[in-house]
């Protein structure tokens, strides 16, 4: 079924939802390509590295997700969110190498 669906599903269907298709072969395609936004996202997905999805992200992500939501809430400056962040990402690390 996931083979069907990821060689027979309409992914390419961009006007609908505006989503770049899942498929690398299909980054290519003109419905991608006359799309200035799409063809610049689908750009960097191909020049892309996987991040790594091991336990040690989380001392990352958390503290990103945080700050984020708190200067998008006003709460911090973009300076006072990007220190937090450094802070808050040195203490996560240092809980994996104890």
């Amino acid at each position: 079924m996931i083979e069907y669906l990821a060689t027979h599903y309409p992914q390419l269907d961009v006007k609908i939802d505006g989503s770049l298709p899942a498929q690398k072969s299909l980054l290519d395609s003109p419905a991608v390509q006359k799309d200035p936004i799409l063809s610049g996202y689908a750009r960097t997905a191909l020049a892309a590295e996987p991040i790594p999805n091991a336990p040690q992200m989380q001392a990352v992500w958390t503290p990103v997700q945080n700050q984020i939501t708190l200067l998008s809430h006003g709460k911090v400056t973009p300076a006072q969110a990007g220190a937090n962040m450094l802070q808050q990402i040195k203490q996560g690390e240092a809980q994996f190498t104890q």
